[in-house]
Protein backbone atom coordinates (compact mmCIF):
# COMPACT_ATOMS: atom_id res chain seq x y z
CA UNK A 1 0.00 0.00 0.00
CA UNK A 2 1.12 3.69 -1.12
CA UNK A 3 1.13 5.85 1.62
CA UNK A 4 2.40 9.76 2.04
CA UNK A 5 5.09 8.90 4.43
CA UNK A 6 8.46 10.04 2.94
CA UNK A 7 6.99 11.93 0.42
CA UNK A 8 7.26 16.12 0.83
CA UNK A 9 4.42 17.94 -0.13
CA UNK A 10 4.69 20.76 1.84
CA UNK A 11 6.10 23.51 -0.92
CA UNK A 12 2.61 22.40 -2.95
CA UNK A 13 0.56 22.71 -0.43
CA UNK A 14 -2.36 25.59 -0.28
CA UNK A 15 -1.78 25.97 3.65
CA UNK A 16 1.91 26.41 2.98
CA UNK A 17 1.92 28.31 -0.22
CA UNK A 18 -0.27 31.48 -0.09
CA UNK A 19 0.07 31.47 -3.56
CA UNK A 20 -1.77 28.22 -4.32
CA UNK A 21 -3.19 28.00 -7.61
CA UNK A 22 -4.46 25.52 -10.62
CA UNK A 23 -0.78 25.07 -11.75
CA UNK A 24 0.38 24.44 -8.02
CA UNK A 25 -1.96 21.59 -8.22
CA UNK A 26 -0.72 20.56 -11.76
CA UNK A 27 2.57 20.44 -10.46
CA UNK A 28 1.48 18.57 -7.22
CA UNK A 29 0.21 15.80 -9.66
CA UNK A 30 3.43 15.24 -11.48
CA UNK A 31 5.91 15.75 -8.30
CA UNK A 32 4.12 12.79 -6.25
CA UNK A 33 4.02 10.53 -9.04
CA UNK A 34 7.94 11.50 -9.76
CA UNK A 35 8.84 10.91 -5.68
CA UNK A 36 6.51 7.50 -5.68
CA UNK A 37 8.73 6.53 -8.73
CA UNK A 38 11.78 7.10 -6.97
CA UNK A 39 10.54 5.90 -3.71
CA UNK A 40 9.54 2.82 -5.38
CA UNK A 41 12.05 2.04 -7.87
CA UNK A 42 11.66 -1.75 -8.23
CA UNK A 43 8.25 -0.88 -10.05
CA UNK A 44 9.17 0.03 -13.59
CA UNK A 45 5.44 0.92 -14.69
CA UNK A 46 5.54 5.12 -14.42
CA UNK A 47 1.80 4.72 -15.83
CA UNK A 48 0.14 3.26 -12.45
CA UNK A 49 2.43 6.09 -10.14
CA UNK A 50 0.56 8.77 -12.54
CA UNK A 51 -2.75 7.05 -12.13
CA UNK A 52 -2.30 6.30 -8.74
CA UNK A 53 -1.44 10.41 -8.19
CA UNK A 54 -4.54 11.08 -9.40
CA UNK A 55 -6.80 8.97 -7.59
CA UNK A 56 -5.03 10.28 -4.24
CA UNK A 57 -6.05 13.70 -5.72
CA UNK A 58 -9.45 13.06 -6.91
CA UNK A 59 -10.39 11.21 -3.50
CA UNK A 60 -9.09 14.46 -1.36
CA UNK A 61 -11.79 16.32 -3.51
CA UNK A 62 -14.65 13.74 -2.79
CA UNK A 63 -13.35 13.93 0.70
CA UNK A 64 -13.83 18.27 0.53
CA UNK A 65 -17.01 17.87 -1.09
CA UNK A 66 -18.42 16.05 1.74
CA UNK A 67 -17.09 17.98 4.69
CA UNK A 68 -18.44 20.86 2.26
CA UNK A 69 -21.54 20.24 2.08
CA UNK A 70 -21.88 22.39 -0.30
CA UNK A 71 -24.82 22.82 -2.55
CA UNK A 72 -23.21 24.30 -5.74
CA UNK A 73 -19.58 25.26 -7.01
CA UNK A 74 -19.36 28.52 -5.49
CA UNK A 75 -20.24 27.08 -1.59
CA UNK A 76 -17.47 24.62 -2.69
CA UNK A 77 -15.40 27.05 -3.60
CA UNK A 78 -15.96 29.53 -0.84
CA UNK A 79 -14.99 26.67 1.78
CA UNK A 80 -11.99 25.27 0.39
CA UNK A 81 -10.98 29.02 -0.12
CA UNK A 82 -12.11 29.44 3.13
CA UNK A 83 -10.40 26.50 5.50
CA UNK A 84 -7.58 25.50 2.86
CA UNK A 85 -6.21 28.78 1.67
Amino acid sequence: MLTKAGIDTSVYSPKTNPTHNIMYGVLYFLKTAEQLKNKYPDIQDVDYFVYASYNAGINKIMVLLKESRATSRGDFVEYVADNLM
